[in-house]
């Protein structure tokens, strides 16, 4: 409890569900390591969707963010830069004192008996279909489909990088390589429209279109290299590329969201620091894209206009199959599993 014993702090508050969780977690053998602070996030929201799903005004601050609803005073998200609030149990609706007044063996019932997807038989698979099965039940539908979107190019990134890999006996056939090229053209088409169909992305829908315009160029020019694709300089501009999307790009996305979603005491102060990250970055951002294009034509990625694959009705997949695919809440890892990559190495266990 606070100092003052007046309630407890957001953080006590999640304290709670994290002790919880872990708990249930012992007991049935599982691990959650600090890498999966991410899983241990989306099973903290569980709770949350569960006791405070239809709360207006919740006890707790969180919005969804790059990976999905994420609570700051837990570790998700963006840190709130203000202290946090002291939630008194008085004055609150029936659900949230009922909520405030819950412990840890409480939410480990919860985690134990209770209904949940992704259940804890799923906590260990790869992140990526972890992620793809959380979404495709818990995104709210006005970002259902661009989280979805959003885990099929991080597939897809994997899939270049690994494919650059010289450490690695992974090798991309040129004909996997044009397929993965039509795929990435088609999702980032798909993002951008999503980009420009809905006010709340109007500080990016402009900008983030640089990026997708090299991802996709990228993609082209990597399909043609073959067996000769796998350099150290092309695995590095492969890290580069994956990076730049899943910390600048997708991130300013995802500041979009949170703007757009938080809730609770310090909904205020996290929509003002999206803002805030939201505001004049485009000089950076474009500067950035630069010069990743041109390390790209430095290590002879960038395509010519003979790289780019024919699209055409046999060889090119529909988006809708795409989406299809994207959206079930399937065991295996669709970007890793592709038959299209020749695998003789263990499981890339990043992320």
């Amino acid at each position: 409890m606070s100092a003052d014993n007046t309630g407890p702090t957001e953080a006590e508050l999640l304290e709670r569900i994290t002790t919880a969780l872990h708990d249930e977690c012992d007991r049935r053998g599982i691990t959650l390591t600090p890498g999966d602070a991410i899983k241990t996030q989306k099973y903290v929201d569980l709770v949350l969707e569960e006791f405070l799903g239809d709360v207006e005004n919740p006890p707790v601050t969180m919005s969804w963010f790059k990976f999905g609803r994420t609570t700051p005073a837990g570790g998700g998200g963006v840190a709130l830069a203000e202290p946090e609030t002291t939630v008194s149990p008085t004055n609150q609706g029936d659900r949230t004192a009922e909520f405030l007044s819950m412990d840890s063996t409480d939410f480990q019932d919860f985690y134990r008996f209770g209904s949940y997807e992704p259940s804890l038989e799923h906590a260990n698979e790869p992140l990526l279909p972890f992620l793809r099965r959380y979404y495709h039940i818990h995104a709210p539908d006005r970002f259902h489909e661009l989280y979805l979107v959003n885990v099929r190019l991080r597939e897809a990134l994997q899939e270049l990088r690994r494919a650059t890999d010289p450490e690695t006996n992974k090798q991309l056939s040129r004909a996997a390589g044009e397929q993965l090229y039509r795929d990435v053209a088609q999702l980032t088409s798909r993002l951008e429209i999503l980009l420009c169909d809905d006010y709340v992305y109007y500080p990016v829908a402009t900008v983030i279109p640089q990026y997708l315009r090299l991802l996709e160029q990228s993609f082209a020019g990597m399909a043609t290299q073959e067996t000769e694709l796998a350099t150290h300089e092309r695995y590095t501009f492969a890290l580069e590329i994956e990076d730049f999307y899943n910390e600048v790009a997708w991130t300013k996305i995802a500041h979009c969201i949170s703007r757009e979603t938080a809730v609770g005491p310090g909904a205020d102060t996290l929509k003002e620091q999206s803002k805030n990250a939201l505001r004049d970055f485009e000089p950076e951002f474009t500067a950035e894209v630069e010069n990743l294009k041109e390390t790209c034509i430095r290590v002879g990625a960038f395509p010519a206009p003979s790289d780019y694959p024919a699209r055409t009705d046999e060889t090119s997949s529909t988006l809708e199959e795409l989406l299809r695919v994207a959206s079930q809440p399937v065991d295996e890892d669709l970007g890793v599993d592709d038959p299209a990559i020749t695998d003789n190495t263990q499981e890339d266990t990043d992320e």
